[in-house]
Order: structure tokens, then sequence, then C-alpha cells
């Protein structure tokens, strides 16, 4: 039966849930649900069987969602596979960054992507207006400003804008390439033979007369009868840089065909060189996702600390459910009938001894408690010597005090006296009057 109480339940039900679900989806990593042309890209234009056959392969390989200056350390070999130029001419000393660490001994592998025709494109804004002072490309911010890459062949087969993952043709026109190794690639000769790539836009490597490769990749192009470069590698102070001029080469859709596949296994195993694939210039990033944090060490942990010591000052500070106790039933006297009535009472028996005793011991303790004393240092030479550090006055006070109670203490005992009552009441009141002022 639908009642007020099984709908706010039932509410309260679908927020939790839903709220949940959005953790859970934060947690995750931005991996486009595989739509992307990208390391996490399950469909023909992706490289997810790129990443996948290095895993397969035990070869170390991660992805990079943050910028690349973060993992530019140590050796390891970072790949820039189509990154988007637009995010490159937006966000370019990342790569200066990189380059530098190149130049000290690292490792790149770099695909460019296919350009649109109009270039200025993703550069400008409304009206032509630039968004950019300066306009890049990855190459020229790692160091190879005489490299670029452009297509071997004549107009395209296809609308450039084709290559936006949403407007993809399903089937592609593909071409196998002949190729032979060179140079420091030399040991792919007897590997690699013949390669798959797309047909009507493929992409070969160009560089002036001053930039000169160490290792290459040659393709035959039949249409054309000219050999292109496919991959070359350039060295960079004491580091290097694997330019590769066809993106596609790797991509889902050809990896399985020919020798494509041998050839990235070989391309992208250096021993001791984990494999690292930026995210970052294609748009992946974790930038403002705390939740994708909470879920790599120590954040997590220190966030489940924090979490656990909040319960626990919660319990310790929170109010006890449970059945009320007993009041407290009104107390026939207040504190101040109660000193009056004891002090009648201690005035009836005439022991002054006793009374001052008790005077002496509680001016003893309150001194103790104010001087924040442990209970062994109630005595008066611990308290004078506690507090002549902060008043020595006092201490005096006290101590002359202390001393006038204890002597007359000492003169005075039951059924005996050196003089009359009103000696031994005298007596006894200076010395209480004294222990008072030290108060």
């Amino acid at each position: 039966m639908l009642t007020a109480r099984s709908v706010v339940l039932t509410v309260v039900v679908v927020a939790v849930l839903s709220f949940l679900g959005l953790l859970l989806g934060l947690a995750q990593p931005p991996d486009r649900e595989g739509r992307g042309a990208d390391s996490y890209g399950t469909r023909v234009y992706g490289q997810r069987g790129l990443y996948e056959t290095l895993e397969a392969l035990k070869v170390p390989v991660s992805r990079g969602l943050v910028p690349p200056t973060l993992a530019a350390r140590g050796r390891r070999t970072l790949v820039f596979w189509q990154p988007d130029a637009g995010m490159v001419a937006l966000e370019p000393g990342h790569l200066r960054r990189v380059a530098e660490w190149v130049r000290e001994g690292g490792a790149v592998i770099v695909a460019p992507a296919h350009e649109p025709r109009d270039r200025a494109r993703p550069f400008r804004g409304a009206g032509g207006r630039r968004l950019l002072e300066r306009e890049t490309s990855i190459l020229e911010e790692l160091g190879l400003g005489d490299v670029w890459v452009s297509e071997a062949e004549g107009e395209p087969a296809q609308d450039p804008l084709d290559e936006w993952p949403t407007r993809r043709p399903v089937n592609r026109p593909q071409q196998t390439l002949a190729v032979h190794a060179e140079g420091e690639l030399g040991f792919l000769e007897p590997l690699v033979h013949r390669v798959r790539v797309p047909r009507g836009r493929l992409q070969t490597i160009r560089s002036s007369q001053g930039t000169a490769s160490s290792g290459r990749l040659r393709a035959r192009v039949e249409e054309t009868k000219e050999e292109q470069i496919l991959v070359a590698l350039y060295p960079v102070g004491r580091g290097q840089v694997i330019v590769v001029g066809e993106p596609g080469v790797f991509q889902n859709e050809f990896l399985a065909r020919d020798d494509n596949a041998v050839l990235a296994a070989h391309l992208f195993h250096y021993p001791e060189r984990p494999v690292l694939f930026d995210e970052f210039y294609h748009g992946l990033t974790v930038r403002g996702n705390p939740v994708w944090l909470l879920g790599r060490y120590p954040y997590g942990l220190l966030a489940a600390l924090v979490l656990l010591a909040s319960a626990l000052w919660a319990w310790r500070a929170g109010a006890r459910l449970g059945p009320p106790l007993p009041e407290r039933s009104a107390s026939r006297r207040s504190v101040g009938e109660y000193v009056e009535a004891m002090a009648r009472l201690f005035h009836r028996t005439g022991d002054r001894l006793f009374v001052l005793r008790e005077f002496r011991d509680g001016a003893l303790w309150a001194l103790r408690r104010r001087l924040h004393l442990g209970p062994k240092q109630e005595h008066a030479a611990e308290l004078v010597r506690a507090l002549a550090r902060k008043d020595p006055a006092a201490a005096q006070r006290l101590l002359e005090a202390a001393n006038e109670a204890e002597a007359v203490l000492a003169g005075m005992s039951p059924g005996r006296t050196r003089g009359g009552i009103g000696d031994h009441e005298a007596a006894a009141t200076r010395a209480a009057r004294k222990l008072g002022q030290c108060l």
C-alpha cells in the first residue's frame, strides 16, 4: 500500500543509490567508455589493442592522466600517440620540460595526429580570432623543429573531418606496404616485412637536410612507386625520440594485420624501461576529481584514518541513547550550609589542634592543585620550592605560615597546654589566618 512512509523511504533509497553510483563513476578512470582515439579506445580507431598486447608480453605499461612532467623521471618510455594538436598548442610548457628530460637520457615515442586541412581552425575562435600567440606542434616542442609529418599521397580519399571519432567510417580503405629497416632500427629487418595502414591519407616523415635520423623504417607506396619514411629514430642529447609518421599503424583495426603487432612488440620494448601512454594530451585528466585521488596510496589511507578518528570522536562525545537515568534527589543542605554546620561542630568540640590540622591539609591540597603538582608533592617544602619559581614573596609567606602552623601543632596536644585557653585559640587563629592569606 502506498503510504507517506513508503514514499519517503523510496526517495531516500533512490537518493542514496544515486549518490553511490556517482561516487563509483568518479572513482573510475576517464575512459570515455572506450569511444576515444586513445589507449582506452575499443573502437577500430582506438589503441586498446596495442596497450593490451604490451601487457600480454609482460612489458610494464601504464597510463598517465596527469601532465607528463610528473612522469618524465627515471628510465622509462613516454608515448604520445596521436595527441590532440589543440591541447599541445594550449599547454606546450609540459612538453618543454619533457624535452629537457629527453636530452638527459629519456626516451619518447610520438605519433602526431592527422591535421585538418584548415590548420588554423583549432587555434582560432569565433570570427577567426587567434587564441594563441604562437602555433606549435609536439615535434617542435620535443626539440625536432626541423622534422614534420605530411601526407605521402595526393588528395585524401575521405573527408578530413571523418577523423573525428563519432564520424569515422566503419570499413576504411586499407593497403599493405613492403618495408625495410636501416640504421639503428636495422634489427627489425628480419622481423618486419609488411605493414597494414589506411589508404588515402598515409602520413609519412619529412625532415630538413640538417636533421638526420639514426634509424629508419622505409615503406614503398605502390601508387607513387616511391619510398617513404614510416618510422624514424632521432637522437636528442643523450636520449632519443622515435617518430611514427602514420598513427593508424597500431590502431585496433590494423594491429593484427600483417607484421604490425611484431613491429609494435619490438618498437615499444626496451629492457628496464616501463612504457607510459600519455592521456593528458587526449583531454583525459583527473583534475578536480578527489574521489579518484582517494583510490591512490597514501591518500586513501589518510582519508580512512581521518574518517575513523572522526567516528571515534563522535562516538565518544555523542549522547548515549537508552532508558533515562534516575533523577537525583535534592540535597537537604547547600554547600554553604554544610560548611557552616561543620564549623559549628568543630567549634563546640574545642579541639583546636584538629581544626588547625584539617585547615592546614586543605590549604596544602588547594595550593598543590593550583600549581598542577602530583599528589605525592602535597608537602610544604615541595609547594614552597615550586611556588618560588613563580612568586618568591608568596613562597616566603607560605613557608612562614607553614612553619608557624607546625609549631602550634607541635606545642599543642590533647591534655597538654602551655597557657590559657585564650592563648591557644589566638595562636591557632593566627596560624590559620596566615595559611588562608596564602590561598
